[in-house]
């Protein structure tokens, strides 16, 4: 099973990533997603195996049947073994232990390895926030909003959870995605945490903690309003249109590549990344005077970010290597051909 197969198999079977429909919803994402699962460490995977000796239908039919579930065997009021009650019972646990000692001696076949969603960063940052550990930042947020009375606390302690979701959230350095995720959030979870039969209901400590709707409100229209207002991101800088006729990639996602990796670290300012795309990607004509770096440091820092868009973004295409370098040495000073040619991947 190759790696697009697994992944397919991955989002829509595991529930390996929160706010699926994020990505549903948009391509560009499940693409941008699954470009961050082919850089995750492969690990063993027990669902490959079975399937080469179970069908999915198989799977499906044997553990919903009634005659799955084991007889237990006790000796006294001890539980001292399971035995299997059907043959597909028996198979099944066979093919598990077949797997874990092939696994515990070091014998398992790289085939039933596999990247994995849950292991993207993507998939790690939104558990940590929204994820169903006692220590999620969601859980924390429900159960001080639960217990604490004074106004001035809950609005204070809603505004640092707020940044800090912010800040969370816009590590995963794809704008646009970083934004959907927000609003997903605004539409479907504000709600869940502070509507009235979640809180009017809980029992804290020995008695029944009431809160006013009045001040639920409040909360929650502060949560929104810091969530759809991020102090330190400039929205226009964020959307741009233009009309990729170099390699006709999504051209949010290569925006926001080149946004990432130039314009935050200061190379160059948002106007002349602007640019820069209507002459290299939109017209494809290098300009009569080439644009400048200000440079930060080492020039490597700003040529790695042309070579990952090559290799990460455009996935290497075969012998179109030229045309990729070319990006850099075409429209920016200081960057002689041949030698970023030989030293492309070396950024």
């Amino acid at each position: 099973m190759g790696p697009k197969e697994v992944f397919d198999l991955q989002f829509e079977n595991d529930n390996s990533i929160l706010f699926s429909s994020v990505f549903r919803e948009r391509q560009e994402f499940k693409e941008y997603l699954y470009k961050e699962f082919l850089g995750t460490q492969k690990k063993p995977n027990i669902k490959l195996f079975l399937k080469d000796y179970f069908t999915d239908q198989e799977i499906i039919d044997g553990i919903e049947s009634n005659d799955y579930y084991p007889k237990i065997v006790r000796e006294g009021k001890k539980i001292t073994n399971y035995e299997p009650v059907s043959p597909f019972e028996k198979k099944y646990l066979e093919k598990h232990k077949d797997y874990y000692d092939l696994i515990f001696g070091n014998k398992l076949d790289q085939k039933y390895f596999s990247h994995n969603i849950s292991d993207t960063k993507i998939a790690t940052i939104l558990t940590d926030i929204l994820g169903e550990k006692e220590d999620s930042d969601i859980k924390n947020l429900k159960e001080y909003l639960l217990v604490e009375n004074n106004l001035e606390s809950k609005l204070t302690f809603a505004e640092s959870w707020s940044k800090g979701f912010l800040k969370k959230i816009k590590k995963i350095g794809y704008p646009y995605l970083e934004n959907a995720l927000i609003n997903h959030f605004n539409d479907e979870y504000i709600n869940l945490i502070i509507k009235s039969d979640y809180i009017a209901d809980r029992v804290v400590g020995h008695g029944k903690h009431d809160v006013d709707t009045e001040l639920k409100e409040y909360v929650k229209s502060y949560l929104l309003n810091a969530l759809k207002s991020p102090d330190d991101t400039d929205n226009n800088d964020m959307y741009f249109e233009f009309n990729n006729e170099f390699d006709g990639l999504d051209p949010k996602i290569v925006y926001s590549h080149f946004y990432e990796g130039l314009v935050k670290p200061q190379f160059i300012d948002t106007k002349t990344l602007q640019e820069f795309f209507i002459q290299a990607f939109e017209n494809e004509c290098p300009p009569a005077k080439k644009f400048r770096m200000s440079l930060n440091g080492d020039k490597k820092n700003y040529r790695k970010v042309f070579y990952k868009y090559y290799k990460n973004i455009a996935n290497s295409p075969h012998g179109k290597k030229p045309r990729y370098v070319k990006l850099l040495t075409d429209f920016f000073e200081d960057n002689e051909y041949n030698y970023i040619y030989r030293s492309f991947s070396t950024f």
